[in-house]
C-alpha cells in the first residue's frame, strides 16, 4: 500500500505513517460505534474519520518527529505538511479500499427481527465501548461470514467479532502513539488490522529496505483461510499474526534456512 506520497523520502518513515494511519481509522470506527453516531451517508464517514485524524495531528507529527531523530534524518516534519497528506486521502484508492475492509456497509434489512429485542438491550449497556453486531446476528450465518471488523447499518457503526472495553480503546490510542526500534535496524510496527501480515510483507519485499529489518503484528487478520469464516470473538492479543522483513545482508550466505527447517521437520517425524 502506498498511502503516503514522494515528500517522505524514507520508506521507514512511510511505513510508519502507514500504520499510525490505518491504526487511528480503527480506533475511530470504535468510538463511534460507542457514541452511536449517526452517519447516514458512507461520504459522510470519511469526512468524520478525517476530522478524528486532523484533531490527531499533533501527536502524529511528534510520533514522527521522533522516528526521524531515531533514524538520524535530515527531513523535517511538520504539521502543515502531514495535514496536506491528510486532505488528499479522500480520494486515495489505497485507503478507500482498507476503509472498504475495515467498515462493511449493509442494508437495513439485514438485521433480524427476532434480535431487535437484543438489539435494543445492548443500546442501553453504558459499561460496553461498543455494541457486539456479531451477537446481534449470532444465529445468523451468512452475516456472521462477514470478515470485517465493522459493519455500517442503519446509519450507524457495529463492531464484528470483536469485543473491546473502555480500557481496551485507552490502551490501543496510547499504543498507536509509539513504536518500537529494537534496534538502530530493527523496528516493530503493530497493527489493529489487516487482511494479511504476510499479504502486507509482500507488498514491501522489492521496496527499498536494505538498511532495515521489520517485524510486523496484528491484532485482526481478516483475509485467508479460517479468518473470513471464523465465528469468535477478537480482542487485543487474543489472535496475534506476525510477519518479518529480514533483509538477506543480515544473515549467513552460508546458512541455508530452507534446508535447515526441511532438517527439523524431518527430525520431528523420527522422534
Amino acid at each position: 500500500m502506498q498511502i503516503i506520497y514522494n515528500s517522505l523520502n524514507n520508506p521507514i518513515l512511510k511505513i510508519h505513517l502507514e500504520k499510525y494511519l490505518l491504526n487511528f481509522t480503527y480506533i475511530s470506527l470504535c468510538k463511534f460505534a460507542n457514541q452511536k453516531r449517526v452517519l447516514k451517508y458512507r461520504d459522510s464517514l470519511i469526512h468524520e474519520l478525517l476530522n478524528e485524524i486532523k484533531d490527531e495531528l499533533p501527536h502524529l507529527t511528534q510520533y514522527l518527529a521522533k522516528l526521524c531523530k531515531i533514524l538520524n534524518l535530515e527531513e523535517t516534519i511538520e504539521e502543515h505538511t502531514v495535514s496536506n497528506y491528510i486532505n488528499k486521502l479522500t480520494s486515495n484508492k489505497e485507503y478507500l479500499g482498507f476503509l472498504e475492509d475495515y467498515c462493511l456497509t449493509l442494508p437495513a434489512d439485514q438485521i433480524l427481527e427476532k434480535n431487535l429485542e437484543k438489539f435494543n438491550s445492548l443500546e442501553n449497556i453504558d459499561k460496553a465501548l461498543a455494541i457486539n453486531y456479531f451477537t446481534l446476528h449470532h444465529n445468523s450465518q451468512a452475516v456472521t461470514a462477514y470478515k470485517n471488523p465493522f459493519i455500517l447499518i442503519n446509519e450507524k457503526i457495529y463492531c464484528n467479532h470483536l469485543i473491546l472495553e473502555p480500557k481496551s480503546l485507552d490502551f490501543l490510542i496510547k499504543l498507536n502513539r509509539r513504536f518500537e526500534a529494537l534496534n538502530a535496524n530493527t523496528f516493530s510496527l503493530v497493527f489493529f488490522a489487516l487482511p494479511s501480515t504476510n499479504l502486507y510483507v509482500e507488498k514491501y519485499l522489492n521496496h527499498d529496505y536494505e538498511k532495515f529489518n521489520l517485524i510486523l503484528i496484528a491484532f485482526y487478520q481478516y483475509s485467508g483461510v479460517g479468518r473470513n469464516d471464523k465465528t469468535w470473538l477478537a480482542t487485543p492479543f487474543a489472535d496475534l499474526a506476525c510477519s518479518i522483513i529480514y533483509h538477506r545482508n543480515y544473515l549467513n550466505p552460508e546458512l541455508n534456512l530452507f534446508l535447515y527447517s526441511k532438517e527439523i521437520s524431518s527430525w520431528k517425524d523420527h522422534n
